[in-house]
């Protein structure tokens, strides 16, 4: 009996029963405040702050701290989180992007997406930010950017200059942007100083500095610096009777020789290819100015070389017929062998080259 009413008494006297204050730092306001309702406690007085580790309205700090035991009824304290410190973006606008590309990875900041838009402004200027300049954002935010594409292009078309006079031609592609390559020709019964056919066809949309040409037949007193003739054709592999690597270079009035063949879609496994005797490995529009020289090497050597000067009709031809491929040393990759089904076509003309 005097237990009981002692028990009465202390309830009485200190206001209730004892609690063990749970542990709600971390957690978001709300569900602090019923993790505190369903021991018997109360939310007191929230106190906001800036905080770079704690998301926004989350717990940052509680009193009475976790694990004190408290009379029931008692108010908790709370320290919220009003999230990341803010800072104001920076100012891009009529910046280069690469200028404020390299800027921001130098800073707290990250770069966002880009999205280009036609502008009279030179390409890549910063035409817009999101978000804009002195917005308050939080450290590590991305910053995005509409930057101008450039001026819209005039669009350009092919005009038709067939059975015009070199004189109108010329004319009419003179404010085109376009490289322009007269082709001289000697067709029989073709009228002198007129465009007898051209590349690309009428009406074609034309690039800046893409090349153009024409087909004219110049008569002698028709003055054409720039004219090429060109050439186009077939070389025959010989036959050593087995495949062989064939490559092919080109030699201009400058003297610098260019790879024609192989070219690297023509490569096997990063190899070149080796092609059976009697292959044809054609060859289309090779322009030259006043020299060209074609040289075809079987397996290194040089086997046939092909010279056309100026005007000519027929290149100078010169076959080394002493050149065959010298057996493979031990220790490399031997050739494969012709195979049954792919005989060498001896009927097949051995003058690959037929200028136009």
């Amino acid at each position: 009996m005097v237990a009981v009413a002692w028990y009465v008494f202390n309830q009485a006297a200190l206001g209730g029963i004892s609690v063990t204050v749970p542990d709600v730092t971390g957690l978001p306001v709300t569900s602090a405040a019923n993790v505190l309702a369903e021991v018997g406690l109360d939310m007191g007085t929230q106190r906001r702050v800036k905080n770079d580790a704690v998301p926004e309205f989350h717990v940052i700090v509680q009193r009475p701290r976790a694990g004190t035991v408290v009379r029931s009824g008692r108010k908790v304290s709370l320290t919220v989180s009003e999230g990341e410190y803010a800072v104001a973006a920076p100012g891009y606008l009529g910046k280069q992007l690469k200028d404020a590309r390299a800027e921001i990875d130098s800073t707290q900041f990250m770069m966002g997406s880009v999205a280009r838009v036609p502008d009279s402004r030179p390409a890549d200027t910063i035409l817009a930010q999101d978000p804009p300049p002195l917005t308050l954002i939080g450290r590590g935010s991305e910053i995005h950017f509409l930057v101008s594409g450039g001026p819209i292009s005039e669009v350009v078309r092919m005009p038709a200059i067939v059975g015009k006079s070199l004189d109108e031609a010329q004319l009419a592609l003179a404010n085109l942007n376009v490289t322009i390559v007269p082709i001289k020709v000697d067709r029989l019964g073709a009228d002198y100083d007129v465009v007898l056919a051209q590349f690309p066809e009428p009406g074609i949309t034309l690039t800046d500095g893409q090349e153009v040409s024409f087909e004219i037949r110049l008569s002698a007193s028709s003055y054409l610096p720039n004219a090429r003739r060109r050439v186009s054709g077939q070389y025959v592999v010989p036959d050593y009777g087995r495949r062989v690597a064939v490559r092919v270079e080109m030699v201009d009035e400058t003297g610098s020789p260019k790879l024609y063949y192989p070219g690297p879609a023509d490569y096997v496994d990063g190899r070149p290819p080796l092609l059976p005797p009697g292959t044809l490995v054609k060859f289309n529009d090779i322009k030259y100015t006043s020299d060209l020289t074609i040289r075809f090497y079987v397996e290194g050597v040089l086997h046939t070389t092909y010279y056309y000067q100026g005007d000519v009709t027929q290149p100078l031809m010169t076959t080394n017929s002493a050149a065959a491929p010298i057996a493979v040393p031990d220790g490399l990759v031997q050739m494969e062998e012709l195979e049954p089904d792919e005989p060498a076509d001896a009927s097949v003309p051995r003058n690959p080259f037929t200028p136009q």
